[in-house]
C-alpha cells in the first residue's frame, strides 16, 4: 500500500496539484473487486415498509460480489429468493449473503443451499434490526455457485 501511495505522490508532483488529486479520486471511486451486477428497485409498499428488489446476473465464474447496495435503517422482516427461468436459472445449491460493513450475513445464513426452481421465503420473527445504511454505509450483496451469467432476485422488505 505504502508503493501506491508513493507513486500517488510523484505523480502529484510530475503533473500538478489539481490533476494528481482528480486521478486519486477516480481511483478510489472505481470498484475495485465487483463481480457480476446487481440492479435495485425501491418502493414503499405500505406506511413504514419499503421494499426492495435486487436483481442479479452472475459472472463467468458465477458469483455476484463488491456490489453495495444502500438500504435504510430499519428492521428486516421478510426476504424472498427467487430464480429466474429459462437458460438462465442458476445452479441448484447456489448461496446469497446480504453482508453487513463487518462481514456478517444480514440473513442469518438463510440464502444458503437454494433451489434452482422453487422461490424461498423468509419470515423474521423478531426482525432483523438493520442500522448500517446512512451511519456506517450499506450492505453487499453475495452471490456464489450460480453458475455463468445467471439471473435470481432477492426481495427484501424492511421496517422503519
Amino acid at each position: 500500500m505504502r508503493a501506491v501511495w508513493r507513486r500517488i505522490a510523484r505523480a502529484r508532483e510530475f503533473l500538478g496539484r489539481g490533476l494528481g488529486i482528480a486521478v486519486l479520486s477516480a481511483m478510489c471511486a472505481a470498484p475495485i473487486h465487483a463481480a457480476g451486477s446487481v440492479a435495485v428497485l425501491k418502493s414503499d409498499v405500505q406506511e413504514g415498509v419499503t421494499r426492495y428488489i435486487l436483481t442479479w446476473t452472475s459472472d463467468a465464474s458465477g458469483n455476484v460480489s463488491g456490489n453495495r447496495i444502500d438500504i435504510r435503517r430499519g428492521t428486516i422482516s421478510q426476504v424472498q429468493f427467487s430464480p429466474s427461468t429459462g437458460g438462465t436459472m442458476p445452479d441448484r445449491a447456489h448461496d446469497v449473503e446480504l453482508d453487513t460493513l463487518a462481514d456478517v450475513d444480514a440473513l442469518m445464513r438463510t440464502g444458503r443451499n437454494l433451489d434452482d426452481v422453487v422461490s424461498h421465503t423468509v419470515v423474521f420473527s423478531p426482525g432483523y434490526y438493520h442500522d448500517e445504511s446512512g451511519r456506517f454505509g450499506s450492505l453487499g450483496l453475495r452471490v456464489r455457485d450460480a453458475g455463468a451469467s445467471n439471473v435470481g432476485t432477492v426481495t427484501i422488505w424492511v421496517r422503519q
